[in-house]
């Protein structure tokens, strides 16, 4: 088109030029939009193996325990801590409501001690956060305190999918403070009650 020398071909030289300049540009900035995804999505599964390694770490070796609720409230996953301390496999564990998983045993115990179960109820109920909320639970006739939390799941628009959560045995910090309030309110000589006792039952009748 050059070499022919006529204006409508030096013309439709030049945007032929221009054409293939853009088609350049476009296929290298698409050329570095695949290579940022792929490096992103590479530098996203090394994350997500990094993590898996140190849930697997944490379950394995800490105190406290996983659990994670579908949107029914059921159980879908629990750690191997949590499975070692109730005696039972994941596969029989797996789809049970709440109540049998978070507060076995609550239907033995008395009012007072039930009231926490009541109100992590609601907050499951109601689909809200909570932290350090303790539970008494009895296992294989014994009482003891679980301190639980959990926090609720949504998908990509919001919905709700569950809760997720951690859970740990708090029994001999419970038992303490239990001994040190028995202190203060029972004679360590005689085991009666003392005159603390004796006002805040009296106040408490009055």
């Amino acid at each position: 088109l050059a070499r022919h020398g006529e204006m409508i071909d030096l013309i439709i030289a030049s945007l032929l030029l221009i054409y293939t300049l853009v088609v350049i540009r476009t296929a290298l900035m698409r050329a570095v939009m695949v290579v940022e995804n792929v490096v992103s999505r590479i530098e996203g599964e090394r994350q997500r193996e990094t993590i898996q390694l140190l849930l697997g770490e944490f379950e394995e070796n800490a105190s406290d325990w996983l659990w994670q609720l579908d949107q029914d409230l059921r159980l879908t996953h629990a750690s191997t801590r949590f499975l070692t301390l109730m005696g039972l496999p994941l596969e029989e564990l797996q789809g049970l409501i709440w109540r049998d998983v978070l507060t076995p045993g609550v239907r033995y115990l008395d009012y007072a001690e039930r009231s926490s179960s009541a109100e992590l109820a609601r907050l499951l109920l109601e689909q809200k956060p909570f932290r350090d909320l303790i539970i008494a639970v009895q296992m294989n006739g014994e009482t003891r305190w679980w301190s639980l939390t959990g926090k609720p799941m949504r998908d990509d628009v919001g919905d709700f999918i569950g809760f997720r959560g951690f859970g740990k045995d708090v029994t001999a910090t419970k038992r303490a403070e239990n001994n040190v309030e028995r202190m203060g309110k029972f004679d360590l000589l005689t085991g009666l009650p003392n005159r603390r006792h004796f006002i805040e039952a009296l106040t408490n009748a009055l």
